[in-house]
């Protein structure tokens, strides 16, 4: 009988009803998963997966001109105690808490083994305290770890090779305490930090935020983008209880940047001008080298002193414009040169040494000879003498305007772009020149300028090559895995910043700076080689009081054929006393040590160069094992019959297996190392007994005696 249709509708509303509250029931575990379960879940997903994990890329090097590593990243690492990491389950934290508390001494004296300028104690009372916070951060409920630095004393963190060893210790008492391979709350943090080598050109180079782990400022962050790469991509999954990663984008390692700094010569600058700073009691200095013909800077010194102690400030060479004091008159004089305005031969009187120009009154320091040639203007860094040729020639000529355009071409003013951020230089502008005509002539004595010492150095490094302003460049190229991915080239300003005669007859005038009787300059001069150059003081005024000055001096050398420039800046505040209130008495005898240690530091590189190409060096062979002495001369292609002596310890079995020619004395070992001495004393059954490092310098039994049975002979190496 076919069932009724009334059954069948209880039948389909039965299993409908029970459909529903299926589908409720799901609905309503997948609510509870996603909102009150939510955590829990995702813990556990996060214990066996990651994905898209970031794989940071290494950052590039800074290298020297030669290719030495300057800046460099390198690892650290924080030894912590990070409560609930590595558990799961409240009965495992337990279970780890009493077996660490157990074993506490342990623990802490391991620790202060491996790290001993913390005490055993103090990792006790650390390990101790993290322990108890953890508890009461559970009972209370909450869900996020604790976190203790358990290395609170010394360097804090600890290097690669020391991380290795606390490692080491903490996974061998976790697998003898807590019977498991990782290291259940004792964990490390990687840090990423950025090494200066050799501690020079801080500034420079950049200094590295490890809180952020970003670049502050130089090369570090004008060439972020190049140094740090591309970070990748990765996944992880939990496989047989470990992790497994697999790789989706690899990264690009950063690029490495070659500047033009030489560390030898970097080191020179550094230290004459800091032993200057420390003697003369002053507050800030920079001292820039650079090559003449190519504009590489090969050093750039910034140091700032306070209380007595040097701290890291600012880079004062490229970000902290000056008044440039009597330096500047050298671009003055120049400008008439080069106009035709005047010739060495002309004069000035500066009597009685002081002039009132437009209202205020300009005095000399030095006294000598009223009628002054322009060579001996600058000799004697005459204001008066510099003030009347530029009123003379440009200002009572309504020339100013044109002076000031003159000085712009010299490009005092350019931007060298040499690390982006860096400040710009400033002279007058025409409107000020108009208003008021002694604007022109503190200008030409420099004041009321803003210029870098960067800008003033590549000005004089333009007169030191023959008029051929080169941009200062601190770059030379940019690597990836050692190929050049991008060159920076020598790169011309301007090609001529004056006629050859103008500059020559300047470099006449800087030369008689230097190398004549009573020049402000004689504290730089050389008996070894010529230089030219020019002092500057400049007084600093602040809210119309003295505040300090700039002493300040630029030179190249040797001025006959110019190799270097170098520029050295002071600057000592008010108060601050020191024997030293010149650029001539400052920064000139700072200059002098540069250039004397730097040419001869270079000749001394090239004596390497005078070494005949055709010659062949021939090592020394000392006595002991001749089939080494044979393996080696062989490799360096010598032919080696002539070199061989003609009594040897060793006569050859074969080349592998040498034996002994005497076995029944004592054979001579002097001079051997300590490695082949052992080796021959005891081919023939005699014990040796090793005293000091080096090479045998004297045994015990004299050679050729009788051997005795278990004899032992004394060495002793040097």
């Amino acid at each position: 009988m076919p069932p009724s249709s009334q059954s069948m509708s209880r039948r389909y509303t039965s299993i409908i009803v029970i459909v529903v509250l299926v589908a409720v029931l799901i609905v309503l575990r997948a609510l509870g998963f996603m909102t009150f379960q939510r955590r829990g879940w995702q813990t556990v997903a996060s214990q066996f997966q990651a994905d898209s994990v970031t794989v940071r890329a290494q950052r590039g090097s800074i290298l020297s001109d030669e290719g030495r590593v300057l800046v460099s990243s390198t690892p650290e690492y924080q030894l912590v105690f990070k409560y609930r990491d590595y558990t799961r389950a409240r009965n495992e934290q337990l279970e780890r808490d009493s077996a660490v508390r157990a074993n506490l001494d342990t623990y802490a004296k391991g620790l202060h083994r491996l790290l001993p300028d913390q005490p055993a104690a103090e990792f006790r009372t650390l390990i101790d305290g993290a322990l108890r916070k953890g508890d009461a951060n559970i009972q209370a409920g909450k869900r996020t770890g604790l976190y203790t630095n358990l290395y609170t004393h010394g360097t804090k963190r600890l290097t690669y090779n020391r991380y290795k060893e606390v490692k080491a210790f903490l996974d061998s008492c976790n697998r003898e305490f807590l019977h498991a391979s990782t290291s259940r709350g004792f964990t490390f943090d990687e840090v990423l930090i950025r090494k200066n080598a050799y501690g020079l050109a801080t500034r420079t180079l950049g200094r590295w935020n490890e809180q952020t782990a970003r670049p502050r400022d130089g090369i570090e962050l004008a060439f972020d983008s190049v140094l740090s790469g591309t970070p990748g991509l990765s996944h992880r999954r939990k496989v047989m209880d470990t992790f497994a990663e697999y790789v989706d984008v690899p990264p690009r390692n950063g690029c490495d940047i070659v500047t033009t700094l030489n560390v030898r010569i970097q080191d020179i600058a550094n230290k004459a001008l800091r032993d200057q700073m420390e003697e003369q009691n002053a507050d800030l200095g920079t001292a820039i080298v650079m090559e003449t013909r190519t504009g590489e800077i090969k050093a750039i010194v910034n140091h700032t002193r306070q209380k007595g102690e040097f701290v890291v400030g600012q880079n004062i060479a490229l970000n902290q414009p000056i008044e440039t004091g009597s330096i500047f008159k050298t671009a003055s004089i120049l400008a008439a040169l080069d106009d035709g305005e005047v010739t060495l031969k002309d004069s000035v009187d500066t009597y009685p040494f002081s002039r009132h120009f437009y209202g205020y009154g300009i005095s000399d320091d030095s006294k000598r000879e009223p009628w002054k040639t322009i060579p001996k203007i600058l000799k004697y860094s005459s204001n008066v003498g510099t003030m009347t040729v530029v009123d003379d020639h440009y200002v009572k000529k309504g020339k100013a305007e044109a002076f000031l355009n003159k000085l712009l071409s010299f490009g005092i003013t350019e931007n060298h772009h040499v690390i982006p951020g860096a400040a710009t230089s400033k002279l007058k502008t025409p409107a000020q020149l108009k208003n008021w005509k002694g604007e022109a002539l503190w200008m030409a004595v420099g004041y009321g300028i803003s210029v870098t010492p960067m800008n003033m150095v590549a000005f004089y490094n333009a007169i030191a090559n023959g008029g051929k302003m080169m941009r200062p460049r601190l770059i030379k190229e940019i690597q990836h895995d050692g190929h050049t991915v991008e060159r920076y080239d020598p790169e011309v300003v301007i090609e001529a910043i004056a006629k050859p005669q103008a500059i020559a007859d300047i470099t006449e005038c800087l030369i008689s700076v230097v190398n004549s009787d009573h020049g402000t300059g004689v504290r730089a001069h050389s008996d070894r080689f010529l230089i030219a150059g020019k002092t500057g003081t400049a007084k600093v005024d602040e809210h119309g009081q003295y505040a300090g000055r700039w002493l300040n001096f630029i030179g190249f050398f040797p001025a006959d054929k110019p190799e270097y420039t170098c520029g050295v800046f002071v600057y000592r505040q008010a108060g601050h006393v020191g024997a030293a209130n010149g650029g001539g008495t400052m920064s000139a005898p700072v200059l002098h040590e540069i250039a004397e240690r730097v040419m001869a530091y270079q000749k001394t590189t090239e004596v390497e160069d005078l070494r005949d190409s055709l010659a062949i060096l021939v090592p020394d062979v000392k006595p002991g094992n001749i089939a080494a002495a044979d393996l080696v001369l062989d490799e360096l292609h010598i032919k080696d019959d002539s070199l061989r002596p003609k009594e040897t310890l060793f006569a050859e079995a074969d080349k592998n297996h040498p034996r002994l020619t005497d076995t029944d004395h004592v054979p001579n070992v002097v001079g051997m190392g300590a490695k082949d001495a052992i080796f021959a004393l005891e081919s023939c059954g005699i014990k040796a007994h090793l005293n000091g490092v080096g090479k045998v310098s004297r045994q015990s039994a004299a050679a050729g005696s009788d051997k005795r049975k278990g004899m032992t002979v004394e060495l002793y190496l040097k």
